[in-house]
């Protein structure tokens, strides 16, 4: 992106040309992998000239409102969500809103029979309302395979599927060099 900026220097004011270069620092930098105190304080001198510069935008009238669209706007929450999560490594939230608005406009079956063939499993209306009987009973004297099916809490209501995954890379920093896998 930084070759946009010698193509638009000259056509468009200074200081727009001096924000969108502030901006593209503020988005290189924050997409680094590592992020150490340095990168926050280069981090924060480039949001600080983007600020200072964005107020072209309205004064030439390219946006007539304020100039404070909503991921522009997050830009000044991410030194303390770096800070307290750690480096996004180049991740965007583009993606889970993405995400969010097919799950909102597609139809899920919200059954427990749905959900049963949704993962192949024929057996999870029983295994569910057997598992219910031993979490809302802790303290029975039998258990939910000691009891008919029918004795077992049964499900009316939608159910919803909540997945999630967590993995955990880790690979050698580029200090050990390539040659410290051979002495393995």
């Amino acid at each position: 992106m930084k070759v946009y900026l010698p193509a638009i220097a000259g056509h468009v004011p200074t200081e727009m040309v001096q924000c969108i270069s502030a901006f593209l620092d503020v988005c290189y930098i924050i997409r680094h992998a590592d992020i150490t105190v340095n990168t926050l304080k280069e981090f924060d001198t480039a949001l600080t000239k983007f600020h200072q510069h964005h107020e072209v935008f309205p004064t030439t009238g390219v946006q007539s409102d304020s100039f404070n669209l909503p991921r522009q706007h997050t830009l000044s929450h991410y030194r303390h969500l770096i800070e307290e999560f750690g480096a996004p490594k180049g991740i965007c939230s583009s993606i889970t809103e993405s995400r969010h608005i097919t799950a909102v406009k597609k139809p899920w079956r919200r059954s427990i029979q749905g959900l049963t063939d949704h993962i192949g499993q024929p057996h999870l209306p029983e295994l569910t309302c057997r598992f219910l009987f031993d979490q809302l009973n802790p303290n029975a004297f039998v258990t939910s395979d000691q009891i008919t099916l029918h004795q077992c809490p049964q499900i009316t209501s939608p159910v919803s599927a909540f997945h999630s995954a967590t993995a955990t890379f880790y690979v050698p920093s580029d200090e050990s060099g390539i040659h410290s896998w051979n002495a393995l």
